[in-house]
């Protein structure tokens, strides 16, 4: 079979999920293609893009703007300047419907992009549509969301609601189990498989991961008035496999998929912004975490609690690293059931895809 991947390109998560699910089918024997939706402020990485190769085709996709520090988002900028764009945005969705005629695809995997729900809005899909991402969970009846602003709470499910349309089911990526839907199918997160095959061991240094260069100067304070302890930290604001130290104990990694996964399996415990991914990942290795989401993103705030609630680690509005290593110290030795989780469920979506292609011969 053939399989067309439409993946949001604002984070890294989606992308890691799509190669991690890329290399599952084609172990089965089936094709993949993708588009990923680009934006003016972030370039596709390497680890994606050599990943698909000549199978991958970009389109231009809604995004956010950060504010002047590069901390916060802007969500009403973000809405007025998207809307701004919206004749050009729906040549984009005519731009993927000229692919999909090409590819002729048995099915078609959204992860989390926009322009995939848009496009199944104005027509019906093509081939049957899967929606695939943490954020669809938010819609299981059972996911407990935490106390919040109503505007912001409505706003990111109607916005999720969008981007699924046109799916037959929603594969919610979960820090934990939870009971199946009709529509809704909760499972673990598609962790790459570099993580699996890793050792995990303590060098005690601590792995910082913050997409936003704004929070550098925040890193930067801290390893100066701590100079005992060993601080790496990834961010885009260096070009992609660079780094460069900043002082005995600080260094500055650009964005690396497999030095971060090298160091993330050595540190002591990672301190990041609340995206889905890297905290999977650190909880597969059994590594503590500090999820300070990014302002303004309330999907990252969700997700801090619900990580805490999971045993990933401490949430914080700031850096607060000290907090943090006295945290380590007081819960050391305790564990959660997330390797379990994910190993017993690795195939979960595959499985369920492959039954509902077969229902529909």
């Amino acid at each position: 079979m053939k399989f067309l991947f439409l993946v949001q390109g604002e984070g890294r998560g989606h992308m890691t999920q799509a190669v991690s699910l890329k290399k599952k089918l084609e172990d089965d024997g089936h094709t993949v293609y993708a588009g990923v939706g680009i934006n003016p402020r972030r370039e596709i990485p390497a680890f994606f893009s050599n990943e698909f190769n000549t199978e991958l085709f970009r389109y231009q996709s809604p995004n956010f703007i950060t504010d002047k520090k590069g901390r916060g988002l802007q969500i009403s900028r973000s809405i007025y300047l998207n809307l701004l764009k919206t004749r050009h945005f729906l040549t984009e969705i005519k731009k993927i419907r000229g692919k999909i005629n090409a590819i002729e695809p048995d099915g078609i995997i959204n992860f989390y992009e926009p322009l995939g729900g848009l496009m199944n809005l104005f027509s019906k899909s093509m081939a049957p549509t899967y929606g695939i991402g943490h954020q669809f969970l938010l819609l299981h009846p059972d996911f407990k969301l935490p106390r919040s602003n109503f505007s912001d709470r409505v706003s990111l499910q109607n916005f999720t609601r969008i981007t699924g349309l046109g799916c037959r089911k929603f594969f919610g990526l979960s820090f934990y189990e939870l009971p199946d839907t009709k529509k809704i199918i909760p499972v673990p997160p598609l962790l790459r498989q570099q993580i699996l095959n890793l050792q995990s061991r303590n060098e005690g240094f601590l792995l910082v991961y913050i997409l936003n260069p704004g929070y550098i100067e925040e890193v930067k304070r801290w390893a100066a008035n701590n100079p005992g302890t060993k601080v790496c930290c990834f961010t885009d604001a260096l070009k992609e496999d660079t780094y460069e130290h900043q002082s005995e104990n600080l260094t500055l990694y650009g964005l690396s998929g497999t030095k971060f996964l090298e160091l993330l399996s050595k540190c002591k415990g990672l301190v990041t912004t609340a995206g889905f991914e890297s905290v999977c990942e650190a909880m597969y290795l059994k590594k503590p975490v500090l999820m300070v989401p990014v302002e303004n993103h309330f999907e990252q705030y969700v997700n801090s609690r619900d990580g805490h609630k999971a045993g990933a680690g401490i949430y914080a509005d700031r850096f607060d690293f000290d907090s943090f290593l006295s945290w380590m110290e007081s819960e050391k030795g305790k564990e959660n059931n997330f390797e379990d989780w994910v190993d017993r469920n690795q195939d979960k979506i595959t499985r369920e895809i492959y039954s509902d292609l077969n229902r529909r011969k």
